[in-house]
């Protein structure tokens, strides 16, 4: 059984305005599925923060035991969760979270009021410092883990389609990223190219249906099917 993991990429936002059956089926786990004849778990979700993405992971793992390979997609490092005591549970947020934005709930359109944790934290702590340390920290303790388990694992990264050709961050002296065997991994655009220059691997537009359901997000930013398919053949390179 393959195990899949990340945010909206990996779950196959913009594949369909809001027919999830169609989302399941063409999105690359369920392609690396039919390709392999597996089981493929994938339990992705929208605007997934990477905190919960390595909480998520060790939890079903730890439920279900070892998967025969895990395929982990971290997020945008901007992201980031807290604990919210009222609601007791945990709750990501991203800078647009500063703002009030439209959502759908029941079918009709709202307005999310700006989250007052999100003003305090993005106007007071966040900085790229703290971003990538928070970032590298995760990829490292998964890393760290999945090798304690015996989990053979491919790490990519899936932090938007980049305007710019230059894509990575400066170097701050990480110590986490110094230490991980994934340093180096793939983004998204290493793998299936930019927008401007491929954007047959990309949608047009987007209905907003997704984006709005979960408070707004960028359009036509995630891979189509044909950039689904390009994942699933790179990733059948490193499934052991």
């Amino acid at each position: 059984m393959i195990f899949c993991n990340g945010d909206s990429v990996t779950f196959g936002c913009e594949l369909s305005k809001d027919n999830m059956e169609y989302i399941e089926e063409h999105r690359f786990s369920n392609i690396i599925a039919k390709k392999l004849n597996k089981e493929v778990v994938n339990i992705s979700n929208v605007f997934k923060v990477n905190n919960s993405i390595v909480r998520s992971t060790i939890k079903w793992i730890e439920d279900n035991g070892n998967p025969e390979f895990a395929l982990i997609q971290f997020g945008p490092d901007k992201r980031v969760e807290w604990y919210n005591p009222k609601n007791k549970g945990w709750e990501g947020f991203g800078p647009n979270a500063t703002q009030s934005r439209p959502f759908i709930h029941n079918g009709k359109i709202n307005k999310k009021p700006a989250n007052p944790a999100a003003i305090a934290y993005y106007s007071e702590f966040d900085n790229l410092h703290v971003r990538q340390m928070n970032m590298w920290m995760n990829i490292y303790f998964m890393e760290t883990y999945l090798n304690y388990k015996g989990i053979p694992h491919y790490f990519w990264h899936g932090k938007g389609n980049p305007k710019e050709e230059k894509r990575t961050y400066d170097e701050l002296g990480i110590e986490y990223k110094a230490l991980s065997k994934w340093k180096d991994m793939k983004e998204t655009c290493d793998i299936i190219g930019t927008k401007n220059k491929h954007p047959e691997n990309f949608p047009v537009s987007h209905s907003k249906f997704l984006g709005m359901k979960t408070g707004g997000m960028a359009n036509g930013i995630h891979p189509n099917e044909n950039g689904h398919k390009l994942l699933a053949e790179h990733f059948l390179e490193h499934i052991i």
